[in-house]
Protein backbone atom coordinates (compact mmCIF):
# COMPACT_ATOMS: atom_id res chain seq x y z
CA UNK A 1 0.00 0.00 0.00
CA UNK A 2 1.06 3.57 -0.49
CA UNK A 3 2.51 5.44 2.49
CA UNK A 4 1.27 8.97 1.91
CA UNK A 5 -1.56 10.04 4.22
CA UNK A 6 -4.81 11.65 3.24
CA UNK A 7 -7.06 13.76 5.44
CA UNK A 8 -10.13 12.05 6.86
CA UNK A 9 -12.21 15.05 5.90
CA UNK A 10 -11.56 14.50 2.22
CA UNK A 11 -11.89 10.74 1.98
CA UNK A 12 -15.49 10.53 3.18
CA UNK A 13 -15.09 6.99 4.57
CA UNK A 14 -13.43 7.51 7.96
CA UNK A 15 -16.83 7.30 9.63
CA UNK A 16 -17.58 3.72 8.65
CA UNK A 17 -16.06 2.24 11.82
CA UNK A 18 -18.84 0.40 13.65
CA UNK A 19 -21.10 0.41 10.58
CA UNK A 20 -21.64 -2.89 8.72
CA UNK A 21 -20.11 -3.12 5.26
CA UNK A 22 -21.38 -6.18 3.46
CA UNK A 23 -20.92 -9.00 5.93
CA UNK A 24 -18.10 -7.21 7.77
CA UNK A 25 -17.92 -4.75 10.65
CA UNK A 26 -14.94 -2.32 10.49
CA UNK A 27 -13.47 -1.85 13.98
CA UNK A 28 -10.19 0.01 13.58
CA UNK A 29 -8.34 2.12 11.01
CA UNK A 30 -5.04 0.43 10.18
CA UNK A 31 -3.44 2.47 7.39
CA UNK A 32 -4.08 5.00 4.65
CA UNK A 33 -2.81 4.41 1.15
CA UNK A 34 -2.77 6.05 -2.24
CA UNK A 35 -6.05 4.46 -3.32
CA UNK A 36 -7.92 3.88 -0.09
CA UNK A 37 -8.02 3.14 3.62
CA UNK A 38 -7.40 -0.22 5.24
CA UNK A 39 -9.44 -1.23 8.28
CA UNK A 40 -9.35 -4.14 10.64
CA UNK A 41 -12.83 -5.67 10.61
CA UNK A 42 -14.76 -8.63 11.97
CA UNK A 43 -16.34 -11.13 9.63
CA UNK A 44 -19.57 -11.92 11.48
CA UNK A 45 -20.25 -15.26 9.75
CA UNK A 46 -16.91 -16.76 10.85
CA UNK A 47 -16.15 -14.51 13.82
CA UNK A 48 -12.64 -13.75 12.57
CA UNK A 49 -10.54 -10.66 11.95
CA UNK A 50 -10.01 -9.55 8.37
CA UNK A 51 -8.58 -6.51 6.61
CA UNK A 52 -10.85 -4.40 4.40
CA UNK A 53 -9.41 -2.00 1.83
CA UNK A 54 -11.97 0.68 0.89
CA UNK A 55 -11.48 2.76 -2.25
CA UNK A 56 -11.65 6.54 -1.72
CA UNK A 57 -15.05 7.77 -2.99
CA UNK A 58 -13.44 10.52 -5.09
CA UNK A 59 -11.38 7.85 -6.86
CA UNK A 60 -14.38 5.56 -7.19
CA UNK A 61 -15.99 8.29 -9.28
CA UNK A 62 -13.28 7.69 -11.90
CA UNK A 63 -13.73 4.58 -14.05
CA UNK A 64 -9.94 4.24 -14.39
CA UNK A 65 -9.50 3.80 -10.65
CA UNK A 66 -12.55 1.57 -10.29
CA UNK A 67 -11.15 -0.74 -12.94
CA UNK A 68 -7.72 -0.75 -11.32
CA UNK A 69 -9.31 -1.65 -7.98
CA UNK A 70 -11.23 -4.55 -9.56
CA UNK A 71 -8.06 -5.76 -11.21
CA UNK A 72 -6.25 -5.79 -7.87
CA UNK A 73 -8.97 -7.97 -6.38
CA UNK A 74 -8.88 -10.35 -9.35
CA UNK A 75 -5.09 -10.45 -9.44
CA UNK A 76 -4.54 -11.35 -5.80
CA UNK A 77 -7.49 -13.76 -5.76
CA UNK A 78 -5.66 -15.78 -8.42
CA UNK A 79 -2.39 -15.83 -6.47
CA UNK A 80 -2.01 -18.54 -3.86
CA UNK A 81 1.30 -18.26 -2.06
CA UNK A 82 2.30 -18.49 1.63
CA UNK A 83 3.87 -15.01 1.51
CA UNK A 84 1.14 -13.15 -0.36
CA UNK A 85 -1.79 -11.88 1.72
CA UNK A 86 -4.93 -13.46 0.24
CA UNK A 87 -7.90 -11.55 -1.13
CA UNK A 88 -11.09 -13.58 -0.66
CA UNK A 89 -13.94 -11.13 -1.19
CA UNK A 90 -14.86 -8.04 -3.17
CA UNK A 91 -17.89 -5.78 -3.04
CA UNK A 92 -19.56 -2.55 -4.13
CA UNK A 93 -22.07 -2.03 -1.34
CA UNK A 94 -22.16 0.97 -1.86
CA UNK A 95 -18.42 1.60 -1.34
CA UNK A 96 -15.87 -0.30 -3.37
CA UNK A 97 -13.93 -2.63 -1.09
CA UNK A 98 -11.92 -5.82 -1.06
CA UNK A 99 -11.35 -8.18 1.87
CA UNK A 100 -7.93 -9.63 2.69
CA UNK A 101 -6.12 -11.64 5.32
CA UNK A 102 -5.45 -9.52 8.36
CA UNK A 103 -1.73 -9.60 9.20
CA UNK A 104 -1.30 -8.73 12.85
CA UNK A 105 2.06 -7.00 13.16
CA UNK A 106 4.00 -4.16 11.53
CA UNK A 107 5.04 -3.19 8.06
CA UNK A 108 8.71 -3.35 7.16
CA UNK A 109 8.55 0.44 6.82
CA UNK A 110 7.60 0.78 10.50
CA UNK A 111 10.29 -1.67 11.56
CA UNK A 112 12.93 0.12 9.50
CA UNK A 113 11.98 3.42 11.13
CA UNK A 114 12.56 1.96 14.59
CA UNK A 115 15.83 0.21 13.73
CA UNK A 116 17.35 3.09 11.80
CA UNK A 117 16.02 5.59 14.32
CA UNK A 118 18.17 3.82 16.91
CA UNK A 119 21.24 4.25 14.67
CA UNK A 120 21.32 0.58 13.70
CA UNK A 121 20.96 -1.52 10.56
CA UNK A 122 19.36 -4.90 10.04
CA UNK A 123 21.39 -8.00 10.79
CA UNK A 124 22.29 -9.80 7.57
CA UNK A 125 20.67 -13.07 8.69
CA UNK A 126 17.31 -11.39 9.34
CA UNK A 127 17.58 -9.38 6.12
CA UNK A 128 18.09 -12.58 4.13
CA UNK A 129 15.10 -14.23 5.81
CA UNK A 130 12.78 -11.39 4.80
CA UNK A 131 14.23 -11.08 1.30
CA UNK A 132 13.91 -14.81 0.74
CA UNK A 133 10.24 -14.87 1.75
CA UNK A 134 9.27 -11.75 -0.19
CA UNK A 135 11.45 -12.82 -3.11
CA UNK A 136 9.67 -16.16 -3.34
CA UNK A 137 6.35 -14.28 -3.53
CA UNK A 138 7.70 -12.00 -6.27
CA UNK A 139 9.05 -14.91 -8.31
CA UNK A 140 5.73 -16.72 -7.94
CA UNK A 141 3.78 -13.66 -9.14
CA UNK A 142 6.14 -13.38 -12.12
CA UNK A 143 5.52 -17.01 -13.03
CA UNK A 144 1.81 -16.15 -13.04
CA UNK A 145 2.65 -13.25 -15.41
CA UNK A 146 2.03 -10.50 -12.84
CA UNK A 147 4.45 -7.61 -12.26
CA UNK A 148 3.85 -5.88 -8.93
CA UNK A 149 5.45 -2.51 -9.86
CA UNK A 150 5.41 -1.15 -6.31
CA UNK A 151 7.77 -3.27 -4.19
CA UNK A 152 8.74 -1.26 -1.12
CA UNK A 153 8.90 -1.62 2.70
CA UNK A 154 5.37 -0.22 3.09
CA UNK A 155 4.01 -3.12 1.04
CA UNK A 156 5.78 -5.80 3.07
CA UNK A 157 3.97 -6.83 6.26
CA UNK A 158 5.57 -8.81 9.10
CA UNK A 159 3.39 -10.83 11.45
CA UNK A 160 4.10 -11.54 15.11
CA UNK A 161 6.07 -14.69 14.15
CA UNK A 162 8.34 -12.72 11.84
CA UNK A 163 6.80 -14.07 8.61
CA UNK A 164 6.74 -11.61 5.69
CA UNK A 165 3.82 -10.98 3.34
CA UNK A 166 3.67 -9.03 0.10
CA UNK A 167 0.54 -6.87 -0.23
CA UNK A 168 -1.04 -4.18 -2.42
CA UNK A 169 -1.26 -5.35 -6.00
CA UNK A 170 -3.23 -2.23 -6.85
CA UNK A 171 -0.83 -1.21 -9.61
CA UNK A 172 0.16 -4.74 -10.63
CA UNK A 173 0.17 -5.47 -14.34
CA UNK A 174 -0.70 -8.73 -16.06
CA UNK A 175 1.71 -9.42 -18.90
CA UNK A 176 0.05 -8.86 -22.25
CA UNK A 177 -2.87 -6.98 -20.68
CA UNK A 178 -3.60 -3.33 -21.37
CA UNK A 179 -2.32 -0.96 -18.70
CA UNK A 180 -5.05 0.91 -16.87
CA UNK A 181 -3.29 4.24 -16.39
CA UNK A 182 -3.76 7.75 -17.59
CA UNK A 183 -1.59 8.92 -20.46
CA UNK A 184 1.87 9.95 -19.26
CA UNK A 185 1.27 8.58 -15.75
CA UNK A 186 4.23 6.88 -14.06
CA UNK A 187 3.37 4.02 -11.73
CA UNK A 188 5.38 3.26 -8.59
CA UNK A 189 7.23 4.92 -5.71
CA UNK A 190 10.24 7.03 -6.81
CA UNK A 191 12.71 5.84 -4.15
CA UNK A 192 12.28 2.20 -5.31
CA UNK A 193 11.60 2.77 -8.99
CA UNK A 194 13.72 1.07 -11.65
CA UNK A 195 15.28 3.32 -14.32
CA UNK A 196 13.01 1.95 -17.05
CA UNK A 197 9.99 2.50 -14.83
CA UNK A 198 10.95 6.09 -14.02
CA UNK A 199 11.58 6.89 -17.67
CA UNK A 200 8.00 5.89 -18.54
CA UNK A 201 8.78 2.79 -20.58
CA UNK A 202 5.62 1.13 -21.88
CA UNK A 203 6.60 -2.47 -21.13
CA UNK A 204 7.64 -2.81 -17.48
CA UNK A 205 8.68 -6.39 -16.76
CA UNK A 206 9.90 -8.50 -13.85
CA UNK A 207 13.36 -6.84 -13.73
CA UNK A 208 11.66 -3.69 -12.36
CA UNK A 209 10.41 -5.65 -9.34
CA UNK A 210 13.86 -7.18 -8.82
CA UNK A 211 15.46 -3.72 -8.90
CA UNK A 212 12.99 -2.50 -6.27
CA UNK A 213 13.74 -5.54 -4.09
CA UNK A 214 17.45 -4.68 -4.32
CA UNK A 215 16.68 -1.14 -3.14
CA UNK A 216 14.82 -2.63 -0.16
CA UNK A 217 17.84 -4.84 0.61
CA UNK A 218 20.16 -1.84 0.29
CA UNK A 219 18.02 0.16 2.71
CA UNK A 220 17.90 -2.65 5.27
CA UNK A 221 21.66 -3.23 5.25
CA UNK A 222 22.95 0.33 4.75
CA UNK A 223 20.35 2.33 6.66
CA UNK A 224 19.21 4.48 3.74
CA UNK A 225 18.02 4.21 0.15
CA UNK A 226 20.59 4.66 -2.65
CA UNK A 227 19.03 7.90 -3.92
CA UNK A 228 17.23 10.64 -2.04
CA UNK A 229 16.18 14.06 -3.34
CA UNK A 230 13.94 17.00 -2.69
CA UNK A 231 11.35 16.02 -5.28
CA UNK A 232 10.07 12.74 -6.73
CA UNK A 233 11.26 13.83 -10.17
CA UNK A 234 14.78 14.44 -8.87
CA UNK A 235 14.89 10.98 -7.31
CA UNK A 236 13.65 9.31 -10.50
CA UNK A 237 16.30 11.15 -12.50
CA UNK A 238 19.01 9.85 -10.15
CA UNK A 239 17.82 6.26 -10.67
CA UNK A 240 17.94 6.81 -14.42
CA UNK A 241 21.29 8.62 -14.75
CA UNK A 242 23.44 8.21 -11.64
CA UNK A 243 25.41 5.09 -10.70
CA UNK A 244 24.26 3.73 -7.34
CA UNK A 245 26.56 4.82 -4.52
CA UNK A 246 28.53 1.86 -3.10
CA UNK A 247 27.36 0.89 0.39
CA UNK A 248 30.95 1.30 1.58
CA UNK A 249 30.67 5.02 0.85
CA UNK A 250 28.26 5.17 3.81
CA UNK A 251 29.57 2.26 5.90
CA UNK A 252 33.35 1.92 5.62
CA UNK A 253 33.37 -1.68 6.89
CA UNK A 254 30.64 -2.92 4.52
CA UNK A 255 31.80 -6.27 3.05
CA UNK A 256 33.05 -5.96 -0.52
CA UNK A 257 31.48 -9.29 -1.54
CA UNK A 258 28.01 -8.16 -0.50
CA UNK A 259 28.53 -4.76 -2.09
CA UNK A 260 29.28 -6.34 -5.46
CA UNK A 261 26.02 -8.33 -5.38
CA UNK A 262 23.93 -5.28 -4.43
CA UNK A 263 25.45 -3.12 -7.16
CA UNK A 264 24.78 -5.77 -9.80
CA UNK A 265 21.15 -6.01 -8.67
CA UNK A 266 20.92 -2.21 -9.13
CA UNK A 267 22.29 -2.24 -12.69
CA UNK A 268 20.72 0.30 -15.05
CA UNK A 269 20.13 -2.26 -17.78
CA UNK A 270 17.48 -4.87 -16.88
CA UNK A 271 19.45 -7.61 -18.66
CA UNK A 272 22.42 -7.05 -16.34
CA UNK A 273 20.45 -7.74 -13.15
CA UNK A 274 19.77 -11.13 -11.62
CA UNK A 275 17.26 -13.31 -13.41
CA UNK A 276 15.11 -13.87 -10.32
CA UNK A 277 14.74 -12.85 -6.70
CA UNK A 278 15.91 -16.32 -5.68
CA UNK A 279 19.12 -15.88 -7.67
CA UNK A 280 19.69 -12.50 -5.99
CA UNK A 281 19.24 -13.87 -2.46
CA UNK A 282 21.34 -16.94 -3.26
CA UNK A 283 24.20 -14.69 -4.37
CA UNK A 284 23.89 -12.61 -1.20
CA UNK A 285 24.22 -15.78 0.88
CA UNK A 286 27.20 -16.95 -1.16
CA UNK A 287 28.86 -13.55 -0.84
CA UNK A 288 28.42 -13.66 2.91
CA UNK A 289 30.00 -17.13 3.03
CA UNK A 290 32.99 -15.91 0.98
CA UNK A 291 33.94 -13.25 3.45
CA UNK A 292 37.41 -14.08 4.78
CA UNK A 293 37.78 -15.09 8.40
CA UNK A 294 40.27 -13.13 10.55
CA UNK A 295 43.85 -14.30 10.08
CA UNK A 296 44.10 -15.44 13.71
CA UNK A 297 40.74 -17.22 13.75
CA UNK A 298 40.93 -20.69 15.33
CA UNK A 299 38.15 -23.22 14.74
CA UNK A 300 36.49 -24.06 18.04
CA UNK A 301 34.55 -27.07 16.85
CA UNK A 302 37.49 -29.46 16.48
CA UNK A 303 40.95 -29.68 18.08
CA UNK A 304 44.19 -29.06 16.16
CA UNK A 305 46.33 -32.08 15.14
CA UNK A 306 48.33 -33.68 17.98
CA UNK A 307 51.85 -32.45 18.63
CA UNK A 308 54.83 -34.58 17.47
CA UNK A 309 55.94 -37.14 20.09
CA UNK A 310 59.15 -35.39 21.12
CA UNK A 311 58.34 -34.63 24.75
CA UNK A 312 59.85 -36.64 27.57
CA UNK A 313 57.93 -39.87 28.25
CA UNK A 314 56.27 -40.51 31.59
CA UNK A 315 58.07 -42.92 33.96
CA UNK A 316 55.55 -45.68 33.35
CA UNK A 317 56.46 -45.82 29.66
CA UNK A 318 60.27 -45.74 30.02
CA UNK A 319 61.98 -48.65 28.27
CA UNK A 320 65.25 -50.27 29.35
CA UNK A 321 68.23 -47.98 28.78
CA UNK A 322 69.73 -50.35 26.25
CA UNK A 323 66.62 -50.09 24.08
CA UNK A 324 66.79 -46.30 23.67
CA UNK A 325 68.50 -45.50 20.33
CA UNK A 326 70.16 -43.26 19.33
CA UNK A 327 69.48 -41.20 22.45
CA UNK A 328 71.79 -41.88 25.38
CA UNK A 329 70.41 -42.34 28.86
CA UNK A 330 72.23 -40.05 31.24
CA UNK A 331 70.65 -40.24 34.66
CA UNK A 332 67.43 -40.38 36.61
CA UNK A 333 66.83 -37.64 39.11
CA UNK A 334 63.85 -36.01 40.75
CA UNK A 335 62.63 -32.78 39.26
CA UNK A 336 63.09 -29.66 41.27
CA UNK A 337 60.00 -28.58 43.22
CA UNK A 338 59.74 -25.43 41.18
CA UNK A 339 59.23 -27.38 37.94
CA UNK A 340 62.40 -25.96 36.28
CA UNK A 341 63.64 -28.56 33.71
CA UNK A 342 66.95 -30.09 34.83
CA UNK A 343 70.00 -29.81 32.63
CA UNK A 344 71.28 -33.00 31.03
CA UNK A 345 74.98 -33.75 30.63
CA UNK A 346 76.32 -35.94 27.89
CA UNK A 347 78.06 -39.30 28.46
CA UNK A 348 79.12 -39.63 24.85
CA UNK A 349 79.80 -36.18 23.44
CA UNK A 350 81.63 -33.81 25.82
CA UNK A 351 81.12 -30.75 23.60
CA UNK A 352 77.36 -31.12 23.22
CA UNK A 353 75.24 -28.41 24.73
CA UNK A 354 72.79 -29.94 27.21
CA UNK A 355 69.19 -28.89 26.67
CA UNK A 356 65.82 -29.99 27.92
CA UNK A 357 63.48 -31.82 25.63
CA UNK A 358 62.15 -29.29 23.11
CA UNK A 359 58.59 -28.15 23.39
CA UNK A 360 56.28 -28.75 20.46
CA UNK A 361 55.73 -25.83 18.08
CA UNK A 362 52.31 -27.15 17.12
CA UNK A 363 49.31 -25.12 18.34
CA UNK A 364 48.37 -25.95 21.88
CA UNK A 365 45.43 -28.33 22.07
CA UNK A 366 42.27 -26.56 23.16
CA UNK A 367 39.90 -29.02 24.84
CA UNK A 368 36.32 -29.11 23.53
CA UNK A 369 33.84 -26.85 25.29
CA UNK A 370 31.93 -29.79 26.72
CA UNK A 371 35.02 -31.26 28.45
CA UNK A 372 35.46 -30.39 32.10
CA UNK A 373 38.54 -32.59 32.75
CA UNK A 374 41.64 -30.73 33.86
CA UNK A 375 44.89 -31.72 32.06
CA UNK A 376 47.60 -33.18 34.23
CA UNK A 377 50.43 -31.41 32.41
CA UNK A 378 50.98 -27.97 30.93
CA UNK A 379 49.76 -24.58 32.15
CA UNK A 380 46.29 -25.91 33.03
CA UNK A 381 47.56 -28.75 35.37
CA UNK A 382 46.05 -28.80 38.83
CA UNK A 383 48.17 -28.04 41.88
CA UNK A 384 47.83 -31.63 43.09
CA UNK A 385 49.08 -33.00 39.76
CA UNK A 386 52.07 -30.69 39.83
CA UNK A 387 52.88 -31.80 43.40
CA UNK A 388 52.76 -35.48 42.49
CA UNK A 389 54.79 -34.91 39.35
CA UNK A 390 57.49 -33.03 41.27
CA UNK A 391 58.25 -36.20 43.23
CA UNK A 392 58.32 -38.57 40.25
CA UNK A 393 61.64 -39.62 38.60
CA UNK A 394 62.27 -38.08 35.26
CA UNK A 395 64.27 -39.59 32.44
CA UNK A 396 66.74 -37.13 30.98
CA UNK A 397 67.83 -37.50 27.43
CA UNK A 398 70.48 -35.82 25.38
CA UNK A 399 69.70 -34.52 21.93
CA UNK A 400 72.76 -35.09 19.77
CA UNK A 401 73.75 -31.98 18.00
Amino acid sequence: MQDEPRSSASDGIAGIIGRPLGGYLPTRLVARGGMGIVYEATQASLNRSVAIKVLYPQLAADETFRERFRREALAVARLTHPHIARVFDYGEDPLYYLVMDYVRGDSLRELLARVHGAGQTFALARTLEILEQVGSAIDYAHRQNYVHRDIKPGNILLDLDGQAYLVDFGVAKLAGDSDVTMTGQIIGTPQYMAPEQGSGAADIGPPADLYALAVVAYEMLVGRVPFAGNTPLAVMQMHIANPPPPPSSFLSDFPATLEAVLLRALAKQPSERFASAQAFVTQLRAADAQRALPANATPLTEPPPPAPALSAPTPASVAAPSAVQPLAVVASAPATPTGVPPVATSTTTPTATPVAAPQSTAPAYRPPAQSIARPQTGPFATAEARRRRSCAPVLLVLILL
